[in-house]
């Protein structure tokens, strides 16, 4: 008779098998990124796009490129609302969920913010003041308004994969959201405010310390050893990173960013900022990156208890709680 597998057992096979089919792609990508040092600083590609019709996304996601469309947010209805002023008089009584980060502090990280129940209008005042705020903490929320909301303007943009998850992310000028990377495809739109991106392809995460495998931190994000904001790092220390081939780019209101997946990058909000955010998911092969196996060898490490540090709470937990 076939016993049943455990679900332990489960764990580690599956574990196992995600670290043997990345192995190749990780050999590949040290190899490529070797290979490649001709350019280090690479401006963002740009594309305008009107009329809305005239928009592929399909095409934009075969590229695995990453790329700013321009003239896209302007002919979606919540590029007209999502606004403090909007927002305020919508939803100012509101009393939701928000990341809160010391100023002195540099780096955002979702799994270790503290989360404090702010109404929205005094989360507007607090992030668009009228005078520039020299005290109290940053602020920084992916609730800023009902993801119900946003999904007929999305289904507009007619992108052939499985749409994921949305919302709309507002925060304090100044907040940094360190080196990491994302399985799918994700698209980053600006609807108040600027902000400034750094991405890497996956190949260059060799050029960025990654995280060893016995640190004790590796299961947390950021996945590298550099400072929270890449740019503060000593180069004495990390000669490595001007050498990484990285693209540039600032994000202003109504510019939609596409972000490969599996591709590295650092986001800084430059304004008092609130961002459109959603994403694809993918399947199968692609899946595969140079850094696939790191998470994988993370999930091996916790399936067979060589690693059993607690796992943080899932903030979209605290959202079904206080949001619904």
């Amino acid at each position: 008779m076939c016993r049943a597998i455990p679900q332990n057992e489960q764990a580690v096979l599956t574990a196992l098998l995600r670290v043997a089919a990345s192995a190749p792609a990780y050999a590949w990508g040290w190899s490529r990124a070797r290979a490649r040092r001709a350019r280090n600083d690479v401006p963002v590609r740009s594309i305008e796009v009107r009329p809305l019709d005239g928009l592929s996304l399909e095409a934009i996601v075969r590229e695995r490129q990453p790329v700013v469309v321009r003239g896209v947010l302007s002919q979606l209805a919540c590029y007209a609302w999502l606004k403090p002023a909007t927002l305020k008089a919508k939803w100012g009584d509101y009393v939701i969920p928000v990341f809160e980060n010391p100023r002195h502090a540099i780096g955002f990280l979702q799994s270790t913010a503290p989360i404090a129940m702010l109404r929205m209008d005094a989360l507007l005042d607090a992030v668009f003041p009228e005078k520039p705020r020299q005290h109290g903490p940053r602020y920084y929320t992916r609730w800023a308004c009902p993801p119900s909301v946003l999904e007929s303007d999305l289904r507009k943009l007619r992108v052939p994969h499985i749409l994921d998850h949305y919302g709309v992310w507002l925060g304090d000028a100044g907040n940094c959201t360190p080196i990491h990377s994302d399985a799918w495809h994700g698209f980053l739109g600006q609807l108040h405010g600027e902000k400034h991106v750094t991405l890497w392809p996956p190949a260059e995460i060799h050029q960025l310390y990654p995280k060893r495998f016995w640190d004790s931190s590796f299961n947390d994000r950021p996945l590298t050893r550099l400072p929270a904001d890449y740019r503060t790092a000593d180069p004495s220390l990390f000669s490595n990173v001007d050498k990484s081939v990285r693209y540039e780019a600032v994000l202003r209101r109504g510019e939609l960013l596409y972000i490969p997946p599996h591709w590295l990058h650092q986001v800084v909000s430059l304004e008092g900022a609130i961002s459109l955010v959603f994403r694809y998911r993918i399947f199968g092969l692609q899946r595969l990156s140079s850094i696939a196996l790191m998470g994988a060898w993370s999930e091996l490490l916790h399936a067979t208890g060589i690693s059993r540090k607690r796992r943080p709470v899932v903030a979209s937990q605290v959202w079904e709680q206080h949001c619904t």
